[in-house]
């Protein structure tokens, strides 16, 4: 029985510097992805797919309307100011 080499199998690429974005399915160069704030291990992402959420996202964001003045959470029943004691951002109205 012939011994399996991983390098053939993929194409050459050396699986140690390499590693798998979770969104588009791509084994990529591992430099293709960013650290995790300060945690030191890289996002399960790689760049691309963390550029076309971040945009989604600021799209959803500008698109949404801002909550009241008065606005209380309907889950919690807290205003913005009482979240914000408890260590939340506080939401810019």
């Amino acid at each position: 029985m012939t011994e399996l080499n991983p390098n053939e199998l993929f194409d050459g690429l050396d699986l140690t510097q390499t590693k798998l974005c979770t969104i588009c399915n791509q084994v990529l160069p591992i430099h293709n992805f960013g650290f995790e704030g300060s945690k030191g291990y890289r996002r399960y992402e790689c760049r691309p797919c963390a550029k076309k959420h971040g945009k989604l996202v600021a799209k959803i964001k500008k698109s949404a309307p801002k909550p009241a003045v008065d606005h209380t959470c309907p889950i919690c029943l807290r205003t913005a100011d009482q979240l914000s004691s408890y260590g939340q951002k506080k939401v810019s109205l």
